[in-house]
């Protein structure tokens, strides 16, 4: 388990992890509880245990080079020092290394997280370089870390928790050699992959030792196989605590476990080291932990950890790629590395990756330098797709001359944009187009007017919708027959998929050929359904297929923005973009203030049009009321 948080003052800081009162034995268990570690601690002279005014002096902002980080403000010197990276062994290794007394898993636990550091100093931690050629600041990685290590063996209550906090100094060395404050963001960022890196080498090396390790959750948590659940909740009262707090809450989210942890939180207090391991070997003797050691290190067959690891980035790619077309190298290995915690290292895996050949590196602007991959699937579906729309260009004749659709439109309501709208679809010459337009342009109206046109020269529209409900709301609202466009891929898959018959495909052309087919809600359709659409409508050729939406609202669940794609790629999109369905000036005001991003402009906007709902109660029978 990883926790963070960020340490925003230095002031004191030197004492605050020293809640096992180390510093106060002397050195040699100094030694033994804190150490320095990272190349940049390496460069600035920061050997062996952690001394309280060593480590002030590096969290006021101290440099090696006789510099100080940080700024004034209103007079004072202001300097973030640093952020606290938390790893937490599993409590059954709590249990074996500090009440069992098997104290190779310390040194497990220990190797487990500077490795881990050492990837962050390599992969993770970032600083910003002026480059005097461009005249511009980036990014740099692969730092020289001052990083700070506190060993501590409990918790609050005063049960085992083997856990060490790595204070990462607000301080790094790049490439030119000068030293700089550290983008704290990019250690948040890539939590999730630190604490499985950390849990993945951990579990090997406690395999090495001869234990087993037994996953209990699909992120790479796990227990030793052996510990007794009721030897581990005896010695897991503050957990009990937390659960207990937690319980009160409707909700039960990360924030509000958070919470928990606050509110039930005592101060800490210094405790006698010997004292309290000697009450937890009388336990543990009791309960026969000594007995489940390991006596000998386990036989591991190292030649398979390539086969596991391939298997275990096989696996994240299959599930990474159900939801994006583009996903990063840290998501990757923090599926991969839970997946398959306990049958490979992190190298290993990174191996793996590296020779994976479905990957290649994401080229799009948005993620220079920040290590995003997409694979041959999602780049030849999403290919094929742009390809089938573009084939559909200048391939259909027009339904209606304009004179007759100026005539029919005379009389409507609609404004501009929306008759524009109108005119292209009863009148292009592309199979395919698209209508892009803000929630609230009035895109079902000009639906509506487009259909009673159609209707006066013998054609038909018919809707196809990613829900149900926007189904429903199409069929109602524009008064075009719906269904939802799964059950329509699902009615015509074999053409998707190169089957059928040519009577059959005979038979369905001569039915949709006086149809136009409108997709509503188009941003919610993956890039798959996207493409067997397609492949759909290549086969059956009806008079005009539609795709109506807006890129700016719900992407779609499963993966991939082929809408977004395919307006990028040319297809013959009108854009509506008056807001007609708000009246009011201000809550006007506010929808625009929304759409380009301005949340604090669209809030003002809105201004007394705010009405807070009170919050429901459950009654006896479990249904919600509205509350008093």
């Amino acid at each position: 388990m990883l926790s963070i948080y960020a340490i925003s003052t230095p002031q004191g800081m030197s004492t605050y992890y020293d809640c096992d009162g180390y510093y106060a034995k002397g050195d040699e268990q100094a030694q033994l509880a804190s150490q320095w570690h990272g190349k940049g601690a390496e460069a600035a002279g920061l050997n062996g245990f952690v001394t309280p005014q060593a480590f002030q002096h590096v969290l006021d902002g101290n440099t090696p080079d006789g510099r100080r980080l940080g700024r004034t403000v209103d007079g004072q010197w202001k300097h973030r020092a640093g952020v606290d990276l938390t790893f937490s062994a599993p409590k059954s290794v709590s249990i074996m290394a500090l009440v069992a007394g098997d104290e190779r898993l310390i040194a497990a636990h220990e190797a487990a997280v500077k490795a881990t550091l050492d990837h962050v100093e390599g992969r993770v931690l970032e600083t910003r370089v002026w480059d005097n050629a461009s005249k511009t600041q980036f990014k740099e990685r692969d730092l020289d870390m001052v990083a700070a290590l506190f060993r501590h063996e409990v918790n609050r209550n005063q049960d085992p928790h083997l856990h060490t906090h790595a204070v990462v100094a607000n301080m790094a060395r790049p490439s030119d050699g000068k030293w700089r404050s550290i983008e704290g963001a990019s250690l948040f960022h890539h939590k999730m992959e630190m604490g499985a890196l950390y849990r993945a080498e951990l579990a090997m090396n406690v395999r090495e030792l001869g234990y087993e390790v037994e996953r209990t959750h699909m992120d790479g948590r796990f227990d030793l196989k052996g510990v007794p659940k009721s030897v581990m909740t005896a010695f897991s009262s503050r957990s009990q605590e937390i659960r207990e707090a937690l319980a009160s809450y409707e909700h039960q989210n990360a924030k509000t476990a958070a919470n928990a942890t606050l509110m039930t939180r005592d101060h800490k207090v210094t405790v006698e080291r010997d004292a309290l391991h000697g009450d937890w070997k009388q336990r543990g003797e009791r309960l026969g932990l000594a007995a489940r050691i390991p006596d000998q290190p386990a036989m591991t067959d190292k030649t398979e950890e390539p086969r596991l690891a391939a298997e275990a980035v096989d696996y994240a790619v299959r599930h990474l790629s159900e939801r994006a077309s583009v996903f990063s190298l840290s998501n990757l290995r923090t599926t991969a590395n839970g997946y398959g915690v306990g049958h490979f290292r992190p190298k290993t895996l990174d191996q793996a990756i590296a020779s994976d050949k479905r990957l290649i590196a994401s080229s799009h602007r948005d993620h220079v330098g920040r290590k995003y991959v997409t694979t041959t699937h999602a780049i030849a579906t999403e290919r094929e797709t742009i390809a089938s729309m573009k084939a559909a260009q200048n391939s259909v004749r027009p339904f209606m001359e304009f004179s007759d659709i100026n005539k029919g439109l005379k009389d409507t309501f609609l404004n501009e944009g929306q008759q524009n709208a109108v005119r292209a679809l009863l009148s292009g010459r592309d199979r395919i187009m698209g209508i892009q337009g803000y929630a609230g342009v009035g895109k079902t109206t000009l639906l509506s007017a487009a259909r009673k046109l159609a209707e006066t020269k013998k054609y038909q529209l018919m809707g196809l919708a990613p829900s149900a409900s926007a189904a429903k709301t199409l069929q109602l609202e524009a008064g075009i027959a719906s269904q939802t466009l799964q059950k329509f891929l699902g009615r015509y898959d074999g053409y998707a998929h190169g089957r059928g018959t040519d009577e059959g495909k005979r038979h369905v052309r001569d039915e949709f050929k006086n149809k136009l087919i409108v997709v509503d809600e188009s941003s919610l359709a993956s890039t798959t359904q996207m493409r067997d659409l397609f492949r759909i409508i290549e086969t059956i050729r009806p008079a005009r297929l539609v795709l109506v939406g807006d890129v700016k609202q719900l992407d779609a669940v499963d993966v991939g923005k082929p809408f977004a794609q395919l307006q990028a790629h040319g297809m013959k999109t009108l854009k509506v973009d008056k807001i007609v369905r708000q009246k009011n000036p201000e809550l006007k005001s506010a929808v625009h203030a929304a759409i380009a991003g301005n949340i604090v402009a669209a809030f003002t906007n809105i201004g007394d049009n705010i009405i807070e709902a009170d919050k429901p109660h459950k009654t006896e029978s479990g249904n919600l009321e509205p509350g008093a």
